[in-house]
Parts: C-alpha cells; structure tokens; sequence
C-alpha cells in the first residue's frame, strides 16, 4: 500500500542530519469533554489546522502481537498533571483516541494517520497515565449485513428453478 509523503518530509527522512522532525499528535475525545484533550509529542505546543495541541512527554507501546487476539495499543503519558487525571476518572464509558503524524516544519499537513482507536483502559499514578487503546471491533459484526431470503429477496429466487 502506497503512501503520499510530503517533499518536506522526504527530504527530512533521507537526510544525514536534520533539525525537522515528525511529531505525533494525540487527539482524546468523549461527549462528556467539553473540548478534546490534544497533545504533541514535542517539548513546545504545536498549532495544527487551527488546534493548539498541548506538549507531553508519551510514547506509544506496542505488545507483542498474539495469535486470536485484536490488534492493541498502549500509550504511556509521562509526567501528568492533575487536570488529565480529573478527566480519566470522568469518563464512565470508552473515549476515543486519534493519532496523525506531521513534520515539524509543517505542522498543518497530516503525514501519516488519522488512526482512530477506543480506549478500553485506564491505569493511573502520580508519574503516569497508561491508556489502552484498540482498534473498532469489526469481528463483532455480522456479515453479510443483510441475509438474502425469499421473502425480502423475491427475484433473487425467482431464476432458480429445481
């Protein structure tokens, strides 16, 4: 699967040294938020397409990959302050995580994502806030949408003779 990559960003990856780098953008919502948590891995806020996205030590975790089991995420936020705490207790039912990645030099222009993933949970301390994150539990759902019978269906077992 092909990818369009920015020239800023080619340049920046093919480079032996350079000061752009890409950051990750985190984009927590939930209807009971009245604004979406933002953050950037960055040591200053960034602004992307109007949004101010808040710098935060955090990195993301991928375990081990386990046969029958969905794809998850982990990602650890470091240092966290009272305000992020407040809304992990807040929240009663699964939020919803965006990632997108952007260069540094050209924060408008989303490199790579969005990745929507929900949160399933939740584990915090004084130092960190460690979020689950899964993917839309698509095994769940029933295919085919639609089962062809012969009374919704009426042509579609008309042609059949026996």
């Amino acid at each position: 699967m092909s990818r369009s990559v920015s020239l800023v960003a080619r340049a920046a990856l093919y480079a032996q040294q350079t000061s752009v780098v890409p950051l990750m953008l985190v984009t927590i919502d939930h209807d009971d938020l009245v604004t979406p948590v933002r953050l950037v891995s960055d040591l200053v806020n960034v602004t992307s397409r109007g949004n101010t996205y808040q710098a935060y030590p955090f990195e993301p975790m991928l375990p081990p990959a386990v046969q029958g089991e969905l794809p998850r995420l982990e990602m650890v936020i470091h240092d966290v302050d009272q305000t992020l705490i407040v809304i992990a207790r807040s929240i009663s039912t699964p939020a919803t995580v965006a990632i997108e990645v952007v260069m540094s030099t050209s924060p408008d222009t989303v490199e790579a994502g969005p990745w929507s993933f929900d949160v399933t949970t939740i584990q915090y301390s004084a130092a960190q806030l460690r979020l689950g994150l899964t993917v839309e539990r698509l095994v769940t759902e029933p295919y085919p949408y639609r089962l062809f019978n012969p009374v919704d269906f009426p042509l579609l077992f008309k042609a059949v003779r026996r």
